[in-house]
């Protein structure tokens, strides 16, 4: 009987690190998406930016940008 109550605890116990565990990488994933998604987001701006800077200068087979 006390075995058996230990195989449980020790079960649980485990049950809660792995869950513990689980639930701060899934956080830690979601905070990366997040800025990984705003430095997109500035990437856009200054690519734009570099654009309207230089879009008088013509080269040669690049492709236009709309």
């Amino acid at each position: 009987m006390p075995e058996a109550i230990l195989a449980i605890s020790l079960g649980v116990f485990l049950a809660y690190l792995f869950g513990r565990w689980q639930g701060e990488h899934q956080l830690l994933y979601q905070r990366r998406a997040e800025v990984i998604e705003k430095l997109f987001d500035r990437f856009e701006d200054v690519d734009q930016q570099f654009y309207s800077l230089f879009h008088w200068y013509d080269a040669g087979g690049e492709p236009d940008k709309p």
